[in-house]
């Protein structure tokens, strides 16, 4: 009887001890699965006190949300940045200047723009003898002084200058001899002075290349008419051993005061007959006459002038020209400086064709 109590308590147990172990098996995150009843130490069984904490626990915290702005604010500075250097460097795709906030003195101009400079200019005109002895005999050379004020308008590297500009003929008593006569003949001599001065309009076409810059050079060409007034001596002469007019071969004259015989102040060379188709006596200081009068003063003259120089624009307020040129009279050259104006450009027309001007600084 005792002995069936005692199995029966033992199979008890180890039912028990199975029962435990599976329920161990079945919790998540549990060890590895428990020996056999058999084992001296049931209690080894881990415990469900050790599983790992949930795996939501460790989750990363999400940051591509949070960068996104970041990225569009980079984007955007990017673009405005490479904008503003587009402002800097030249035009937009509207076709607007850029302004130049930076420097505005900045000497340099922008293609398809009008600048336009108001100014004044100074030409000295050389008009050498041998040049004046393709007309006549004797004489000297010639210097006259050219003043006057000036515009410029001008775009691509082309200027277009016209010019109101008053100038001086002035030239001491000189002797001349008639080109092809005899110098033995006082009759075929005169003395001329001039007092005549003159008022040109003209333009001035120029073509520059540029050199830097602030410096370009220029070549083209000049055209005017200009308007005379003033007096010009023409006086006869005759041979006189004291007088004070020498000619280049030593022979000496005086002016003829009268026209008759040959007293004090007159002479051989004083009459009309002394002189071909002489119809007026050219004594005492005579004036000569323009030709709406009859004489030989003349009216108008024009200019055609061929000059070469450089443009020098150290800022963007100024433009100054060093000249040298040929022209009708002889060689010339000239210095000149005028004040510039902001430039002006036509924006490309809207849809409804109309033209907008912007000013570039």
């Amino acid at each position: 009887m005792n002995h069936r109590v005692l199995l029966g308590l033992a199979a008890a147990a180890g039912l028990t001890i199975a029962s435990l172990s599976f329920a161990a098996d079945k919790k998540p995150g549990a060890a590895a699965p428990a020996k056999p009843a058999s084992s001296a130490k049931p209690a080894t069984t881990a415990p469900p006190a050790t599983t790992a904490p949930p795996a939501t626990t460790a989750a990363p915290t999400p940051a591509p949300a949070a960068s996104d702005p970041p990225a569009a604010d980079a984007k955007a500075s990017v673009a405005m940045g490479g904008e503003a250097k587009a402002d800097a460097k030249g035009s937009d795709k509207s076709g607007t200047p850029p302004k130049n906030v930076e420097n505005p003195n900045d000497p340099r101009e922008l293609p398809d723009t009008w600048y336009i400079f108001l100014g004044a200019r100074y030409r000295g005109n050389v008009l050498p003898q041998f040049i004046l002895n393709l007309a006549v005999n004797e004489g000297t050379t010639v210097y006259s002084n050219s003043v006057g004020i000036e515009a410029e308008f001008r775009k691509n590297g082309f200027s277009i200058i016209p010019a109101l500009t008053f100038t001086e003929f002035g030239m001491d008593d000189t002797l001349f001899l008639e080109k092809g006569k005899a110098d033995g003949l006082a009759g075929n001599w005169s003395l001329v002075g001039s007092g005549l001065k003159g008022i040109y309009g003209s333009a001035d076409f120029l073509w520059s290349k540029k050199i830097n810059k602030m410096l370009d050079f220029e070549f083209g060409f000049g055209v005017g008419l200009g308007t005379t007034f003033g007096n010009l001596k023409v006086n006869w002469v005759y041979e006189d051993p004291n007088g004070g007019i020498v000619s280049s071969g030593g022979r000496r004259f005086s002016e003829c005061k009268t026209d008759v015989g040959s007293g004090a102040g007159s002479g051989a060379g004083c009459t009309p007959r002394d002189h071909s188709f002489a119809k007026v006596s050219k004594v005492g200081g005579y004036d000569e006459p323009s030709w709406f009068n009859g004489g030989s003063k003349p009216s108008f003259l024009p200019l055609l002038t061929v000059p070469v120089g450089l443009r020098i624009k150290p800022v963007s307020q100024f433009a100054g020209r060093v000249q040298v040129g040929l022209s009708l009279t002889g060689f010339w050259f000239g210095i000149s400086g005028a004040y510039g104006f902001p430039g002006k450009k036509s924006a490309p027309p809207k849809s409804n064709d109309t033209e907008v001007e912007e000013t570039v600084e």
